[in-house]
């Protein structure tokens, strides 16, 4: 991924996604290694959902693939 998805608004992030210029699984990828990284020391998260999180993200991606509305 050529960009932080932290660093562009969630609209903006949500029109790549839409375009094609990055995969919802490669954002999702990249959040989950953030917070691997980051929550050790905050403990924000205290539920593991990544499982549910990259299930959703492969269905979006197969969603906008298939050219239905997203």
């Amino acid at each position: 991924m050529s960009f932080d998805p932290n660093s562009v608004s969630a609209r903006e992030l949500a029109a790549r996604i839409r375009h094609g210029e990055v995969s919802a699984v490669e954002v999702i990828g990249q959040t989950l290694e953030r917070v691997a990284r980051v929550n050790p020391q905050v403990n924000a998260i205290v539920q593991d959902c990544s499982a549910d999180a990259l299930a959703e993200a492969e269905a979006l991606d197969a969603r906008i693939a298939s050219g239905k509305p997203v």
